[in-house]
């Protein structure tokens, strides 16, 4: 772990490729959530009473 966190300290193309891979999955992750609503319908349930 220490052994990254310098490399991401003192390496500015290793962050730049660190922020494009986070971008990356930054934008597949709301592609994933929206994909899952699709599929995962909210059920309706009646009011026990």
């Amino acid at each position: 772990m220490a052994k990254v966190l310098f490399d991401f300290a003192t390496h500015a193309d290793y962050r730049t490729a660190v922020k494009r891979e986070f971008d990356g999955i930054k934008a597949l992750f709301g592609e994933y959530q929206a994909s899952l609503k699709k599929v995962y319908t909210v059920p309706t349930v009646p009011d026990p009473k």
